[in-house]
């Protein structure tokens, strides 16, 4: 077989499920980055991990493979497997094997007796088939373990000994708080390789809302994070063949889409923007912001006047209000207000009325959540007159396909 389940480059892969899940309209000919015969390795290696979520698009001319599924019916992430299927050498997962068994029995010990360990036990047993690894290879291994949590390192004099790290956790009282971790949080693959030390299946959780999409971002999210708590500038690089340098400052994430913001300010263009994650290809760290705090407060200044992710004009505020009828016995309406109202201000003007106000950067994004009070609306007024006239266009809109179906009855 000409391909291999397992992936040596995440991006490769990121970038094919990216188009699958998003469009499912895209021809073999559409994906021209590389050669026809790299689409379809990729593609078939994705359908070996998915084949069940997989599907053809009958819409469209030609095959356009699509990845289609209901959150309804699942109840663990089917996209966590693509991080699961990363190739590796013959010495990377012959050492993990090695190393691990050798430091079992709850000793420390040094490079030197590792090595002489793994001469011993494990690579003399298997003449001329591999070579064994010298001491620096042996002592890298052994520190990328350090750090990941599983080593700690011993000190005896001037010397490092290593030794499994103690591990005193109760995995089984956890489970039932990975599986809702693994779907709900950001960087939930943690959750999902967890709940695989596990041999019963925890299928408790079923989600109305699951956005799985953003697990393919993990890793941009993962290494944004860091530069935010390192307080590092970064150079963005996008899809589309662009690049921008900015400071990254907060991670927002919408909770009627799932989708995942990056808030930073841009040197070039000495302001605060918002870019999606799912529209960066990768980042690359640079030096550390000595004006971090400075824009940082920007940004918490910011905050109040952002009802979504746009900074439209990022100037003068536009301040928008409505009145709402509430009849005696529905408060539930009242603690609606509060409990959406993300920043602004809800003020009772008598005994059946109550007025949201408040200033935003961007007052167009405020008019899906406010047609949701249709009906009980009594007055809306907004200092952008250009989206005060689309909201009283759409209701007179309204009221036509109203009057026409009306009309349509009577005849």
């Amino acid at each position: 077989m000409a391909y291999n389940e397992l992936s040596k480059k995440y991006g490769d892969i990121r970038n094919m499920m990216r188009r699958f899940y998003v469009y499912g309209f895209e021809t073999r000919q559409d994906f021209n980055d590389k050669s026809q015969r790299s689409y379809d390795d990729e593609r078939r290696r994705i359908q070996s991990w998915l084949d069940e979520y997989m599907d053809t698009n009958p819409d469209v001319a030609g095959t356009a493979y699509k990845i289609s599924l209901d959150s309804r019916d699942i109840s663990h992430n089917p996209l966590y497997k693509s991080w699961k299927a990363k190739s590796f050498t013959d010495i990377d997962i012959t050492l993990h094997f090695y190393l691990l068994d050798i430091l079992a029995d709850g000793q420390a010990y040094s490079v030197a007796e590792m090595e002489n360990l793994l001469s011993d036990r494990c690579f003399n047993c298997f003449s001329n088939k591999m070579h064994q690894p010298d001491a620096k290879t042996v002592r890298n291994k052994l520190n990328d373990y350090v750090e990941l949590g599983l080593l700690q390192i011993v000190k005896q004099g001037r010397r490092n000994l290593y030794r499994l790290q103690q591990d005193k956790v109760n995995w089984h009282s956890w489970q039932l708080a990975c599986a809702f971790f693994s779907e709900m949080a950001p960087l939930g693959e943690v959750g999902s390789y967890i709940l695989d030390k596990f041999t019963e299946v925890c299928d408790v959780f079923n989600f109305k809302h699951h956005f799985i999409l953003y697990t393919m971002d993990s890793q941009l999210l993962y290494e944004l994070v860091e530069a935010i708590n390192d307080k590092k500038s970064v150079t963005l690089y996008r899809w589309e063949n662009g690049q921008q340098t900015v400071c990254p400052l907060k991670i927002y994430c919408s909770t009627r889409t799932g989708r995942q913001y990056l808030l930073s300010y841009s040197y070039g263009e000495n302001k605060l923007l918002f870019n999606r994650l799912n529209r960066i290809k990768c980042i690359k760290v640079k030096d550390r912001e000595n004006n971090y705090g400075h824009f940082l407060q920007l940004a918490q200044e910011a905050a109040p006047h952002i009802w979504g992710v746009s900074l439209f004009g990022a100037g003068e505020l536009e301040r928008i209000s409505f009145t709402v009828e509430v009849a005696a016995d529905e408060q539930f309406i009242v603690h609606r207000l509060e409990r959406e109202k993300r920043s602004g201000t809800v003020q009772q003007l008598d005994a059946a009325h109550y007025r949201f106000s408040i200033a935003v950067y961007d007052a167009r994004e405020l008019l899906p959540w406010i047609r949701t009070f249709i009906g009980r609306i009594t007055s809306f007024s907004c200092s952008n007159k250009a989206v005060q006239k689309l909201f009283f266009d759409d209701l007179e809109q309204m009221a036509s396909y109203y009057q026409e179906a009306e009309a349509d009855e009577k005849q």
